[in-house]
């Protein structure tokens, strides 16, 4: 993307690359993949950094046993500016009902600043 801003331009690239494997697994369905992902900005402002990677590797699973359904999932990723991060979040549902469910889940997020948020704070909103 081109644009001008405050009198300064920059274009701003992300190129994106993801392979996910879907499959049965422990009476469920799992899933595992890699994702590959770099950022780049040129201005003719000088930034401290303009130019990121980040490598992911990822899974997950999900299964019922009858009423009782179970999920769970981990993430790795490996930013070049802001170094590594494992999230990942586990849930547990009960149909009780055929109309009812009561469910609890807890997970862990991270979420790397993008270079707007970083060189030009309030432009993002």
């Amino acid at each position: 993307t081109s644009t001008a801003f405050g009198g300064y331009h920059f274009d701003t690239e992300q190129t994106h690359f993801t392979w996910q494997n879907d499959l049965a697994a422990l009476g469920g369905q799992g899933a595992v993949g890699l994702e590959w992902r770099r950022e780049e900005v040129d201005s003719d402002t000088v930034f401290d950094r303009d130019e990121r990677r980040v490598g992911s590797a990822f899974g997950s699973w999900a299964a019922d046993f009858g009423a009782h359904l179970l999920q769970a999932s981990l993430r790795h990723d490996d930013d070049s500016q802001f170094g590594g991060r494992t999230t990942g979040n586990l849930a547990w549902g009960w149909q009780f009902a055929p109309a009812w469910r009561v469910s609890a889940g807890a997970g862990t997020a991270f979420k790397a600043p993008t270079f707007n948020d970083l060189y030009y704070p309030g432009f993002s909103n």
